[in-house]
């Protein structure tokens, strides 16, 4: 599996490294037009080998490939969810 060499990971918390980083200290002219959460998971390797290489087969990130799979189940699994 090719090495990509924008991204560095601990186990799945993968984080984009970018040398083009802006000032985010000023903010308040800003609308937080989406909600995104970041998720540190424990994988084990077999797991964490699955993902990349899915992700790699299918040309997606590792995290949208877990978005990806996480809209699919709910869509199939109506019923588990809470009603708000």
């Amino acid at each position: 599996m090719p090495k990509n060499n924008n991204f560095t990971g601990n186990l799945l918390g993968i984080q984009r490294v970018s040398s083009d980083t802006k000032d985010t200290k000023d903010t308040r002219d800003t609308k937080n037009t989406k909600d995104i959460y970041r998720l540190n998971l424990k994988l084990s390797g077999d797991l964490k080998e699955y993902l990349s290489e899915e992700a790699w087969r299918q040309r997606i990130s590792i995290t949208q490939l877990v978005n990806n799979v996480l809209e699919a189940y709910k869509s199939e699994h109506p019923h588990e969810r809470e009603t708000e």
